[in-house]
């Protein structure tokens, strides 16, 4: 839900604002994506029970696909954007900051990582949403506008998001999870992603769905 209505809040602000793509969640059984046939995408347990997603970028283009939004012919092994990209990106600065804020507003979010060419784009642009009047719908607030300095991760120990933002979640809390003590804990069994037959063949990894074509 924190996505959705981060994304819903963006398309009020943004009208015209086309679906953007959810890339790595968890597997069905809840566990990090890839250890289901031995080859894991991230390190063990990193995105179990969803707690971290990968989303692409929203971009000039409105694509919001899961690619390298460096624009200077970087390529995934690179791990980062060179500084030809502070020219060439291809990221919609506005909608990306504003989609970011409203993650930030959640208590449960514990930071957002992007690549380290992006983010001072990313700060400034969040200045500028920050000194909007308070009627712009695209207004953010002092609150969010720090989350930028705080809980915006990048550099060095952050590669290869520059093909998508990592969104890293905080867990919830032993009561509000039921859990009150360490024999309850042990004897939880863990959690998984369910989805009906029916809705599976519904089901799109962009948000909100595209619309069928006649």
């Amino acid at each position: 839900m924190l996505v959705r209505d981060a994304l819903a809040e963006t398309m009020r602000a943004f009208p015209g604002t086309t679906p953007l793509s959810l890339i790595d969640v968890c597997q069905i059984d809840g566990v990090t994506p890839g250890y289901d046939i031995g080859d894991p995408r991230h390190p063990e347990s990193t995105h179990d029970q969803g707690g971290n997603i990968d989303i692409a970028y929203f971009q000039t283009d409105g694509s919001n696909d899961g690619e390298i939004i460096c624009g200077d012919g970087s390529k995934h092994e690179d791990g980062y954007c060179s500084s030809a990209a502070k020219r060439k990106h291809i990221v919609d600065l506005e909608r990306e900051a504003f989609f970011m804020a409203r993650l930030f507003r959640s208590p449960r979010t514990r930071v957002v990582g992007v690549d380290k060419i992006i983010a001072p784009f990313l700060s400034r642009t969040a200045a500028r949403l920050n000194a909007l009047p308070a009627s712009d719908r695209r207004r953010i607030t002092d609150r969010e506008l720090a989350s930028f300095s705080d809980r915006m991760a990048y550099g060095d120990g952050w590669p290869y998001h520059h093909h998508h933002i990592h969104l890293s979640m905080n867990w919830w809390p032993r009561r509000a999870a039921g859990i009150d003590n360490a024999a309850d804990a042990a004897d939880a069994s863990p959690l998984a992603i369910r989805r009906s037959p029916a809705a599976a063949s519904e089901q799109r990894m962009a948000w909100p769905p595209l619309r069928a074509r006649p």
